[in-house]
């Protein structure tokens, strides 16, 4: 499955979403659920009311919630697995992946970006430097791929 959305997108939504609140989405979901607790008082103060267009309404809320929910956070495992099956079909076999992970919404170009190397494999190199040595006696293969193509 290829993904058209960007990581720097979906930052800049989850912002965007975020932006004044602790968690805008755990907001909803609390106004939702004190509107199911009022309507259900109401609904044993009123027996005989109609009210199925707030239940309706609540079940509408319902859905954005869960869709909202499904949202938070951006996982990034299932985009590796896709990238990390492409490389295994081309036959290369990497040992270790460098994937690169938007820290802001936009990017700077190639030139002008400032990379962190996060290194979860413990080789404990201690200068960015030797990091170009990563691969060197493999001839330097490496495979390069985008979320776009």
């Amino acid at each position: 499955m290829r993904m058209n959305t960007s990581i720097g997108q979906l930052m800049a939504a989850a912002s965007t979403l975020s932006e004044g609140m602790a968690s805008p989405v755990s907001q909803l979901r609390e106004e939702v659920d004190l509107m199911r607790a009022e309507l259900a008082w109401y609904e044993s103060k009123y027996p005989e009311a109609d009210t199925s267009k707030r239940r309706a309404r609540l079940q509408r809320l319902e859905l954005i919630c869960r869709s909202l929910e499904g949202c938070e956070p951006v996982s990034l495992m299932p985009i590796i697995r896709d990238k990390l099956t492409e490389a295994k079909r081309d036959k290369f076999y990497p040992d270790c992946a460098c994937v690169w992970i938007p820290l802001k919404p936009n990017v700077p170009d190639l030139l002008h970006a400032r990379p962190a190397i996060v290194d979860l494999i413990g080789w404990e190199i201690h200068t960015p430097y030797d990091y170009n040595y990563v691969g060197a006696a493999n001839a330097e293969g490496f495979i390069c791929s985008t979320l776009d193509d």
